[in-house]
């Protein structure tokens, strides 16, 4: 993984959002958590939620449970993006502003090629073969 500057999505929020969501990778970042997520998508989903916090006068401050949506929403997110990069997904907004996802041919050969329920192992095990 390359190298992440911290820093590079919050600089387009208020300076408050700004240190208060770098402080926030920083302690991931050193803790080792970093492997698992997109740290780019990581650190939007945690500006729009200091955001908010920002916006109504609340405390910067995370609840374990805000943290924990906010890094499990950023995963699911980071693998959907490797998913599309790779051609196996394609997606779409809907009128309503939902993301719409669905197997591309490439995505349905290899889902339809296993015998297993977990199409995602083989996708990422034929991928580390690309």
């Amino acid at each position: 993984m390359d190298k992440y500057i911290i820093g590079s999505v919050s600089e387009n929020y208020p300076e408050a959002v700004q240190e208060f969501v770098n402080a926030t990778l920083d302690v991931f970042v050193v803790a080792g958590l970093a492997g698992e997520v997109d740290m780019s998508i990581f650190e939007e989903e945690l500006c729009k939620v200091a955001l908010q916090k920002f916006l109504s006068g609340g405390e910067l401050d995370w609840s374990e449970a805000e943290f924990i949506d906010t890094l499990n929403l950023s995963i699911a997110q980071s693998h959907i993006a490797y998913l599309k990069e790779k051609g196996y997904i394609d997606s779409i907004e809907d009128a309503n502003g939902e993301e719409i996802v669905w197997a591309t041919e490439k995505g349905k050969e290899i889902i339809n090629s296993t015998k297993s329920d977990d199409a995602l192992e083989v996708i990422l095990r034929q991928s580390e073969q690309i």
